[in-house]
């Protein structure tokens, strides 16, 4: 078995470590320095609103929420998917909403399902301006008071955006190695994959958080798990060893960002367990 054990440091992040392959703890590590606040679904949604309203008028709306998530407009999948996200956003903020009764419902559900029609409203092939201001004004108002209070209930915390792209970046030149090593093709196939999915999560961390991030960790975990024998004779081989990096990255923002460390541990060792047998 190649995967030898997770141990826990200070800060309860769960890491891999393979033999040949540790993870040096002593190294640069702004990831475990991170000043955060509090973010909710609808402090989420909030800052995505707050982007959105912010676009020029004059710009169609389709690639106005490409600009608004970094998505070219030519990538029409991932700005439609963006945009998905946005919707399933709103109703992961009702469901905070709805998870504490003593606040006013209606007041608080109304205030999101006026953002939603919104949304609803601007047409993909129209000007940006001709909706626009239905996502400003008392609309946006009514937002910012949801969100102040659901971020005050909220656990989760705001990874900086200087995180995430030093993570991206990191992904990116590690996808590049695999590309070109001589790795065995289907693992590296599947490994590349599996930055993949990790990309798209830091892509789509503003509507998913640290949950898109924790999924896509323990996914690429997993896949070592299922490769454990094509994985065996690459283990030193430094795009195998750089993968296991990443994702231990990874997994440290998770656990800074999101007090569930004790899932993300349990989730990550039952892949293990299961590898071993």
């Amino acid at each position: 078995m190649i995967v030898r054990q997770i141990t826990m440091v200070d800060n309860n992040a769960p890491r891999l470590q393979y033999c040949n392959a540790p993870y040096d703890r002593h190294s640069a590590d702004p990831y475990l320095n991170m000043t955060m606040e509090s973010i909710s679904a609808a402090g989420r949604l909030l800052a995505i609103i707050k982007r959105a309203s912010g676009q020029p008028g004059q710009t169609l709306v389709f690639p106005t929420w490409g600009n608004v998530f970094g998505i070219p407009p030519d990538d029409r999948a991932a700005v439609y998917a963006a945009i998905a996200g946005v919707y399933r956003l709103v109703d992961n903020a009702r469901d905070e909403v709805r998870s504490h009764p003593d606040l006013k419902q209606d007041l608080y559900l109304g205030a999101l399902s006026n953002i939603e029609a919104a949304i609803t409203n601007a047409q993909m092939n129209a000007q940006w301006g001709q909706f626009v201001s239905q996502l400003q004004g008392s609309n946006l108002i009514a937002l910012e008071f949801v969100a102040e209070q659901l971020d005050r209930f909220s656990s989760e915390q705001l990874v900086e955006q200087s995180l995430l792209d030093e993570l991206r970046a990191m992904i990116e030149k590690v996808t590049n190695e695999l590309a070109a090593s001589d790795i065995d093709p289907e693992l590296r196939r599947l490994l590349s994959q599996k930055l993949e999915d990790a990309r798209h999560a830091i892509l789509f961390y503003s509507i998913d958080g640290a949950d898109g991030l924790r999924r896509a960790a323990e996914a690429a975990v997993g896949t070592v798990m299922v490769m454990n024998e094509s994985a065996k004779p690459e283990q030193s081989k430094k795009p195998f060893v750089d993968y296991v990096d990443a994702i231990n990255k990874m997994l440290d923002i998770v656990s800074k960002a999101k007090p569930l460390a004790a899932l993300v541990t349990s989730g990550v060792r039952a892949l293990l367990t299961s590898g071993s047998r």
